[in-house]
This record gives C-alpha cells, structure tokens and sequence, in this order.
C-alpha cells in the first residue's frame, strides 16, 4: 500500500547500510513514483547537499561536502515532503570509491 506524506509526517527512513570499508560517496541517483525530498547523512552527519528531490526524473546529485565515511559508519537516506504525496517506491544508488 502506498505511503501517504503530509507536512505532520514528513518523514521516513527507507534505507540503512553499515558501510563494509571507508570511502568517499561520489554521486546519488535517487528515485520515487511520486515527488519527494531526500536527504543523506552518515553517521547522523548531513551531506552537502542538505536535500534533493526523488522523482520519475532520475537526476544525479554530486555531494560536494560532508561525504566520506570510515568503516562501519552508517549511511541513512530519508524521504519525504512539505504537501501530500503519495509513494509507494523510493530509492537511491550510491557510487562510492574505497579509500
């Protein structure tokens, strides 16, 4: 069933990784069936930039602070909206190099 977003539940997490090495995060491709906001932190930490959008138009987004990781740091995307959307799939793909 769909997801249902509304400015009193902005909000949820769908992904979560342990990263297995350290790295650095050198591009995001992010997408939803509705429109949705995304944002990445490792560790809690938030990359730069704060917030993109997750849509059917694939983008890629090049972190350019705040995006690199040691190992066994997590990295957590969130989705989610300032209206009403209704989603019922959101995901992003990292490339990442091992430092």
């Amino acid at each position: 069933s769909p997801w249902t977003g509304t400015t009193t539940g902005a909000y949820f997490n769908t992904a979560e990784v342990i990263m297995p090495f350290a790295g650095t995060i050198r591009a995001i491709v992010c997408d939803s069936d509705s429109f949705l906001g995304a944002q990445v932190t490792i560790d809690g930490s938030v990359i730069t930039p704060s917030y993109f959008i997750a849509s059917s138009t694939k983008g890629t987004i090049v972190p350019t602070a705040n995006n690199t990781f040691t190992k066994n740091q997590e990295v957590n995307v969130a989705f989610g909206t300032t209206t009403t959307a209704t989603a019922t799939f959101a995901s992003c793909r990292f490339d990442v190099t091992e430092t």
